[in-house]
């Protein structure tokens, strides 16, 4: 397994292209590839036609501990999916009563329990 993040405090720097373009390139290389969008700004999870969207994304990841099927969306490329980012709105809406709200000091812890949770869950 490859794991990449792709992590800066500075907006503008190219986090969502580089990250889009490289899960493209895996996926067409044969690679099964799952992308995480943890952007509180989520323009990766808009990045790709979703072919079969999940009812859930990354509030319920964090939240629950675990990477689901009903977490992870489907797009249109075959083998690329994606764990969506889902705004405050979006969770209430599906029932979770805890948000994501990434911001400075936690970002890094928020990023390396999810590092843990999909490092330990069989993809």
């Amino acid at each position: 397994m490859i794991k990449f993040t792709v992590l800066s405090t500075k907006g503008g720097v190219g986090k969502t292209t580089l990250a889009a373009n490289l899960g493209a390139l895996m996926a067409d290389m044969g690679l099964r590839v799952l992308l995480v969008d943890a952007d509180v700004q989520p323009a990766l999870s808009k990045y790709f036609r979703i072919r079969r969207e999940a009812p859930f994304g990354l509030t319920k990841v964090i939240t629950t501990g675990y990477v689901t099927e009903d977490c992870i969306s489907q797009t249109e490329i075959d083998g690329l999916d994606v764990i969506r980012s889902d705004d405050r709105m979006e969770a209430f809406k599906h029932g979770c009563s805890i948000a994501l709200t990434v911001v400075n000091v936690s970002v890094m812890h928020s990023i390396h329990l999810l590092y843990q949770m999909i490092t330990t869950t069989a993809y």
